[in-house]
């Protein structure tokens, strides 16, 4: 197969991880070099950016863009994953809110804010992820970090649901965000449901589905999917 380099957009499914989804491009496709720059956890479906031989390159670039998610999060119970996947270590009342104190209490999280990661997550801690630490039930502590919400907007309220819609810089967690609003409100909560619409210019209705996309690449179509670098570089000029 000949040097292919650029990138693919792909609506990554619920139940298969970021790195899950390289491997199968891989196998598809035989390139060597494959990553994916901004990872979604299996819990969650949307946009993934999967990055092609020299396009593994632009990698700081389209992580650090800004990104758009839809979710849900549910109050009364929290996980110790903070999503759906978790098991559950909390139980929590539920206050009668109106959406008018949801929506005031969201402008809040606009803006730098600080944020506390979850403890399942690929952060590093003296050598160790941190998700391994949280499996074997060891103590460790995450400093908070500084983070950037553009937009938290509340679209629906249906208590114990709250749907949601926000704009964050990289670094950000959805299921931190999640937990910190829940408890802003009396009450905890977890992650129910997300979906990434965009990755910087890289939209949700502009993405591939896998299966069409793997179809495509293991019929020789691959034009038909990939952006080419020499593309992406002429939209940043």
């Amino acid at each position: 197969m000949r040097d292919i380099s650029g990138i693919i957009v792909v609506n990554k499914p619920r139940g298969i991880s970021s790195y899950g989804v390289v491997e199968k491009i891989k196998k598809a496709t035989r390139i060597k070099k494959v990553g994916h720059a901004g990872t979604l956890d299996p819990s969650a479906d949307g946009v993934l950016v999967v990055l092609l031989g020299r396009a593994t390159k632009l990698f700081e670039t389209i992580s650090s863009a800004t990104k758009e998610y839809h979710g849900t999060i549910a109050l009364g119970r929290m996980t110790d994953t903070l999503d759906v996947e978790g098991k559950v270590i909390k139980l929590c009342p539920v206050p009668d809110l109106t959406e008018d104190e949801v929506k005031r209490k969201a402008r809040d999280f606009i803006g730098w804010i600080k944020q506390v990661p979850p403890r399942f997550s690929a952060l590093s801690i003296g050598g160790k992820r941190a998700y391994e630490l949280a499996r074997r039930g060891e103590e460790f502590t995450l400093a908070p970090r500084d983070v950037y919400i553009e937009e938290f907007e509340i679209t629906k309220v249906s208590l114990p649901e709250i749907e949601f819609k926000v704009v964050s810089s990289k670094g950000m967690y959805v299921r931190s965000l999640a937990r910190d609003f829940a408890y802003s409100l009396g009450s905890c909560g977890y992650l129910l449901r997300l979906t990434r619409t965009r990755v910087g210019q890289f939209l949700l209705d502009k993405s591939y589905e896998i299966d069409d996309m793997l179809k495509f690449l293991r019929e020789g179509n691959i034009d038909r999917v990939v952006i080419p670098v020499r593309e992406l570089l002429g939209s940043r000029r």
